[in-house]
This record gives C-alpha cells, structure tokens and sequence, in this order.
C-alpha cells in the first residue's frame, strides 16, 4: 500500500461541557482524560487503480463507517518529523473509523487519487 501524498488532522478536543449561570458565570467540566474526535484526512495521489481498489476493499471489509480499525504508523505518520506518539488516535482512544466513504478521482487510464476522512473512535 502507498504512502499517502498528503494529510491534515483535527486535533479533537477534551469531553467538555459548558454551563451557564443566570448570572451569567461560565462553569466548565471536564468529563475525561481522552480527546475525542479527531479527524484525519488522507489522500493518495496519483496511484494505480488496483491500489485505489484496495482501499474500496478495506473500505467495504469495515461495513464502511461502522467498524473500528488500527491504522499504521507509517500511515499516519509518513513524514512526521515530531514525537511519534502525537498523531495517534491510538494514544488517545481505541482507533478509527470511516467518517464517511471514500472519493475516487480518474487521472488517466489505469491512475487514480482516492481521498477518505477517517474520525477517532473511543473505546471503553
């Protein structure tokens, strides 16, 4: 499997919640020690369309957004320079999921660029 050509990340954040006093005071509560919903954005360039269909296959083997995976370091980390550990939803929670399906774009015959989200999934 290729390398991804680019990626971006949300970051997620803590389990907030905010109230608001009649006064008009903010209270906050911090309901955990994991950040939630983070979202990782890949893309593969210009790759072979059998390559583009392993990623359909994986895809369809998750029953699309429903099931949980591990995902590689070298996936999400290609090019990271900082620590390894940062980007991991694996750190902070159980792994991910398909945000949604994936977009296939046709660059030429026989090469593609698929782009998919996937979301940081907490486990108990």
């Amino acid at each position: 499997t290729p390398l991804p050509s680019s990626r971006s990340i949300s970051y997620g954040d803590f389990p907030v919640k905010t109230f608001m006093s009649q006064s008009g005071i903010e209270y906050r509560i911090k309901y955990g020690t994991k950040r939630a919903g983070m979202v990782l954005s890949l893309s593969y360039k210009n790759i072979t369309d059998s390559d583009a269909e392993t990623f359909l296959d994986h895809y369809h083997s998750q029953s699309g957004t429903f099931e949980r995976f591990n995902l590689s370091d070298a996936t999400r980390d290609a090019g990271w320079e900082g620590d390894d550990g940062a980007l991991g939803a694996g750190a902070w929670s159980g792994g991910w999921r398909y945000q949604g399906p994936p977009t296939i774009t046709q660059v030429s015959k026989g090469i593609s660029t698929i782009s998919f989200r996937l979301i940081s999934v907490l486990t108990t």
